[in-house]
């Protein structure tokens, strides 16, 4: 078996079917098209682009995967992350206090959760701290509560924070869960606001507007402020207590959103080695983008209605993952590597998810991931995140530096956001990273534009990610996947 040396050398010096950099931005300005407009997932200029990235594909020679259609594609239904709009009408909180009623301003105080159960409820509040009911650390914020009949407030999150112990029970800590645990202790309707810690001065509702999961009792987020009248105490505790106030609550909830129809595009190299090819190493960038930016967008209201081309998010990893593909496919390695184009991302990773949900082939066949995420700002360096999901990860990057060209400044974090497709692996116990080239003023805004790609340093981050992948899939050993502390 030739040397990992010997190997970056190959991927550092193959060039892609269309020539590298040229291939890279021809890709780059086909995705970002006025004709693709924006490619909001579901629309025209969605659908434009998944045909390109299947011909694509087919361009390359990836192999096709069983059971897709025509090979390549992973058709599934994403859910609409506006929104569900509320009647103002009937949808209200009314705070009965010691000293007095005083009424919640619905859309700045107390926003119901998109995924609420239409109805009302007057009575007490309980507060029950984080709303936790995890047996395996001996923790059970209900267990000398009554709260049947009753409107529940809990906390976000968990003690500690994140890095805590309750970071490897992260389903308990979901919206959704902390719903089903009140509605299953009998409780009535359901508050949720922020950690009495947490320094946010502004957008404490955001999350409650994007919450997954349905509840079957009336639910909202509340400010703290909001929660600390509830309280009677301007520095509360977390220990569950029995509140002395109690709220009227009512919430309508309109229709929810039509499903968007998307796809992901899938492609195969087959692996060299018999006995290794049926492992798969996933390279992966999400496809879509904000449309007209009727969510998401971060240009105000007057960047509504306008195309929004994502140049750099996400256009620039697919364009990579493209090129990628190319260098692998010329001289494939070891194990087989699946090339894949994520949808709705921007929705939610709803995407990676399907993949994982619905893959080709057994979760245990995949080895590991790298996740290609805005790479078209090289000059001021590139990031790799989640480094920490496996302890082979550090020694692969510093063995793959100095294989892009121009040489890039390379930075890596042990950590990594909760966004973007590669932490729906990481949720699996698939290792992952990100590689990317950080925010910038064009993010999410119509001025996100090809013209500010700059394609060598994208091309750079190619080579790079290109040793890294084909290095993970020469190498006898699998990487140990390790949570993140």
């Amino acid at each position: 078996m030739l040397s990992a040396v010997l190997l970056g050398l190959i991927s550092a010096t193959i060039p892609g079917p269309q020539g590298g950099a040229a291939g890279f931005r021809a890709d780059l300005e086909a995705l970002t098209s006025c004709a693709a407009a924006g490619r909001l997932p579901g629309s025209a200029g969605d659908r434009l682009v998944i045909e390109h990235l299947v011909r694509r594909m087919r361009e390359l020679e990836l192999g096709p995967l069983p059971g897709l259609e025509d090979g390549h594609l992973q058709r599934f239904a994403a859910r609409d992350p506006r929104p569900r709009r509320y009647d103002p009408e009937r949808t209200s909180l009314r705070l009965h206090l010691p000293n007095g009623c005083d009424d919640a301003a619905v859309g700045t105080e107390a926003w119901p959760f998109p995924g609420s159960a239409n109805g009302a409820v007057t009575a007490p509040v309980v507060f029950a701290g984080y709303g936790l009911v995890v047996d395996a650390l001996g923790h059970d914020d209900y267990r000398c509560l009554d709260v049947r009949g009753k409107v529940v407030l809990v906390l976000r999150g968990a003690p500690g924070g994140r890095g805590s112990r309750y970071a490897e029970h992260r389903s308990e800590l979901l919206f959704a869960t902390k719903m089903r645990r009140a509605l299953e202790h009998g409780a009535a309707g359901f508050l949720l606001c922020e950690r009495w810690d947490r320094q946010r001065s502004s957008g404490e509702l955001d999350d409650a507007r994007h919450a997954r999961g349905r509840a079957e009792l009336p639910a909202m987020w509340v400010t703290r402020r909001l929660a600390r009248r509830l309280m009677g105490e301007e520095k509360p505790g977390e220990q569950p207590l029995t509140t002395g106030a109690s709220v009227r609550l009512r919430v309508r909830m309109g229709p929810e959103w039509p499903d968007r129809a998307t796809a992901n595009v899938l492609g195969l190299i087959r692996g060299s080695d018999p006995d290794l090819r049926d492992e798969v190493v996933v390279v992966g960038a999400h496809h879509d983008g904000l449309g007209l930016g009727a969510y998401g967008s971060l240009g105000g209201a007057g960047a509504v209605g306008r195309v929004h081309p994502g140049a750099d998010d996400n256009a620039s990893g697919v364009a990579g993952l493209l090129e990628l593909a190319a260098r692998l496919a010329a001289a494939p390695p070891s194990r087989s590597v699946l090339i894949a184009a994520f949808g709705a991302e921007e929705m939610g990773a709803q995407g990676s998810r399907w993949l994982l949900r619905d893959a080709p082939f057994p979760l245990r066949r995949m080895v590991a991931m790298v996740n290609l995420d805005m790479i078209g700002r090289g000059r001021s360096g590139v990031w790799v995140e989640a480094a920490g999901s496996s302890p082979d990860w550090r020694p692969l990057l510093r063995r793959a530096e100095g294989y892009g060209r121009p040489a890039l400044r390379v930075q890596v974090r042990d950590s990594s956001s909760r966004r973007s497709d590669h932490v729906s692996f990481l949720d699996r116990e698939i290792p992952a990273v990100l590689f990317h080239t950080g925010l910038h003023a064009q993010y999410h805004r119509p001025t996100d534009v090809p013209s500010l790609v700059q394609v060598e340093e994208a091309v750079a981050v190619v080579g790079l990610a290109a040793h890294v992948v084909r290095t993970l899939a020469e190498q006898p050993a699998r990487p140990e996947f390790r949570r993140e502390r």
